[in-house]
């Protein structure tokens, strides 16, 4: 089962293939009926599995530094208007 969310706000549950076959009509049809719970489906979630607190490897840290880094773009100082050709 899959936890669908409707533009009300409410939550249903469908299998695979109905998500697949769902429409707008079909939407609309389950707003007008009413149909859903308006409860969080996530609220029940084991906290225990949800880890904020991971530790970044020192290697992937830095690696994610070089990412973010402006002065290593080789590309940084191109003057698109003034591009020279190769023929």
């Amino acid at each position: 089962m899959i936890a669908y969310q409707l533009p009300n706000g409410k939550t249903i549950y469908l299998t695979v293939d109905q998500l697949l076959r769902l429409d707008d009509n079909d939407i609309q049809y389950m707003i007008e009926m009413n149909m859903g719970t308006t409860s969080n489906p996530f609220k029940t979630m084991d906290p225990s599995l949800c880890d904020h607190d991971v530790e970044i490897p020192e290697e992937i840290n830095d690696f994610l530094d070089m990412l973010n880094d402006g002065d290593d773009d080789p590309y940084l100082d191109i003057d698109i208007n003034n591009i020279p050709d190769n023929n």
